[in-house]
């Protein structure tokens, strides 16, 4: 959806972009909308868009039927110069359709020849706004190898997840990611999950009887993106079978993931062989295991905080039967949950009653803010025609804020 603001709330635009101006001499120069605009124009695209997005234009009054197409692209230009095309959309809203997609982290600005459309004041003939795509960002996360059954070792599976900050090609994000076996490129698939989500693998991964050593690396210079990094993940040999990786999860449930060269061996009781220490070398008791083939997932009783130790001994057999040859000790960070709220259940429209429950679940907040907006039944139609039910683009166009208030969390 394109975020269009509205004067009734230009200010904010101006509060937003001033963020930019605060980043060098090198930033653009920040236009302050005139308020008397809102004589002449309803809304405009504003603050941060994405690079698939549209830019729109709304008028107060009705696009002069005289106007033409071809016409139409000679009252608007955007610096820098984008290629694309002005159309309208109907008697009051023009929009411009970028050929391709615009560039990350840019800051652009929008001239339209306004007096060509309307009657104006002096001092009104053009009106000016500005814009800026996102910053692009990637992040990569690599699970590490994972075993296709409980009885298949000398194959593997690595497989891994990217999230990028803005949308980009698929093509595109390839030639940011690489997956090499002892320094060699190896193919992998790529999939869309969804939105900016990607899952990236490598199939049928060969044990042999050395180590061998996968590297998966990511830069983001080709899109325009300052992140990079990269991830070594052992392929142990066929005969090793051992701890090859250790992961934190501090979302929700918090646990901790031991991934192991081989699948273990169902049904042996994993209390005191994999544990979990403190730097005083207290263990840890109420852990609870759970065998995903070559993974054990360790589910801690309360949520900790702070390094810990977690130490895998050597009588945890794989499939085969077979022990570890040494146990292991390695160190975890824990950390606290992040702040989050989400709503628990359905539904936009609320019931005409004295009184209605609003559930919803908090984490690591003290209070929250609520605010009520009325969407007025004039407008409902409106609203409709560029959100669904659970929307909230143009809120200020088609509704009010009818109640706020702060929520204490922290109370016994």
């Amino acid at each position: 959806m394109n975020r269009i603001s509205f004067f009734i709330g230009c200010f904010l635009l101006g509060c937003t972009i001033s963020l930019l101006s605060a980043c060098g001499s090198d930033s653009p120069e920040i236009i302050k909308i005139d308020p008397h605009y809102r004589e002449y124009v309803a809304g405009y695209t504003s603050g941060m868009v994405e690079r698939d997005e549209s830019i729109r234009l709304e008028l107060v009054h009705p696009i002069p039927e005289t106007i033409s197409e071809k016409e139409l692209q000679k009252h608007f230009s955007l610096s820098p110069e984008v290629s694309g095309k002005l159309v309208k959309v109907n008697n009051r809203t023009l929009e411009f359709v970028p050929i391709g997609k615009l560039p990350s982290g840019q800051f652009f600005t929008a001239s339209f020849d306004l007096e060509e459309f309307t009657k104006v004041k002096d001092g009104y003939e053009e009106f000016k706004f500005q814009f800026s795509t996102f910053q692009q960002e990637i992040d990569v996360y690599v699970d590490g190898l994972e075993s296709y059954n409980r009885h298949e070792i000398r194959y593997q599976k690595l497989e891994g997840s990217i999230e990028t900050r803005d949308f980009i090609e698929e093509r595109e994000l390839r030639r940011t990611l690489k997956v090499l076996l002892n320094g060699n490129p190896i193919r992998y698939t790529l999939e869309v999950d969804y939105g900016n989500e990607y899952t990236f693998y490598v199939d049928s991964i060969e044990r042999t009887n050395k180590a061998q050593l996968i590297t998966v690396q990511w830069n983001g210079k080709s899109i325009r993106s300052e992140d990079e990094g990269s991830r070594l993940i052992k392929v142990p040999a066929l005969d090793d079978f051992s701890v090859i990786a250790v992961n934190t999860f501090d979302e929700d449930d918090q646990y901790i993931e031991v991934r192991f060269g081989d699948p273990i061996k169902l049904g042996q009781d994993l209390q005191g062989l994999v544990r979990l220490e403190d730097k005083n070398g207290n263990r840890l008791k109420g852990l609870t295991y759970d065998i995903d083939f070559n993974i054990v997932r360790v589910y801690l009783p309360n949520r900790l905080t702070g390094t810990h130790f977690v130490k895998c001994d050597q009588g945890i057999r794989n499939t085969a039967d077979a022990r570890m040859k040494e146990a292991v000790s390695h160190q975890v960070v824990l950390e606290a949950a992040k702040p989050k709220v989400r709503l628990i259940g359905s539904g936009s429209i609320l019931p005409s009653s004295q009184g209605l429950i609003f559930p919803f679940e908090a984490v690591a907040l003290k209070a929250v803010d609520v605010r009520i907006i009325k969407v007025y039944e004039k407008n409902v139609q409106h609203f409709l025609q560029v959100n669904d039910f659970g929307g909230n683009d143009e809120l200020s166009r088609f509704g009010k804020i009818i109640a706020e208030n702060k929520v204490r969390l922290d109370y016994d």
